[in-house]
């Protein structure tokens, strides 16, 4: 009779000396680097501003976050930091808003998604909250090939899918209401 092999547990372990590892540190840093570039920008090249550049912006760090950063964000101290560099764009927003004489109808309208990351960190970890709560797991990525995950050690369930999928559709609605 053939033994069974005994499956083994791939699940992540977070380093709570190290939650800063080399692949935080570069997203955090080159995401501070294109904040700052926006915001010197804004202030010394008003005329020759584009909307779409911030339109890039706020699309890009919803992007980086689910796409790189997504197992890292269980970490307090790096939700935290991106939380504060979404915070900052929230502050933005609400100062092209109220300052509008920077830009037309149409650029006011691009520059809404400077709130899509905030959005996306809320509702990151209110899923989250109820993953742990009701599931007993953290969120995962879901795959296109596989439901299995390999790091994770489980297969994916309704909770990730409907975190995932709502993560974007509460990015699309954050343009169409400010």
């Amino acid at each position: 009779m053939r033994k069974k092999k005994k499956k083994e547990n791939y699940v992540t372990k977070i380093n709570k000396k190290d939650p800063f590892n080399w692949w935080n540190k570069f997203w955090i840093v080159l995401t501070i680097f294109i904040v700052i570039l926006e915001f010197i920008g804004l202030i010394f090249f008003r005329q020759t501003i584009q909307p779409k550049s911030i339109m890039i912006l706020s699309f890009g760090i919803p992007f980086i976050l689910t796409a790189f950063q997504y197992r890292q964000l269980r970490k307090t101290k790096v939700f935290i930091v991106w939380l504060l560099i979404s915070m900052s764009l929230f502050g933005l927003f609400l100062y092209l808003k109220y300052n509008s004489n920077l830009f037309t109808n149409k650029g006011l309208y691009q520059i809404r998604g400077l709130k899509a990351p905030t959005y996306f960190l809320i509702a990151f970890y209110i899923f989250r909250k109820i993953s742990t709560s009701i599931w007993k797991t953290e969120l995962i990525m879901p795959s296109r090939g596989n439901r299995y995950d390999t790091e994770e050690g489980r297969k994916t369930n309704l909770m990730d899918y409907i975190a995932f999928f709502s993560y974007w559709l509460i990015i699309v609605f954050t343009y169409f209401y400010s």
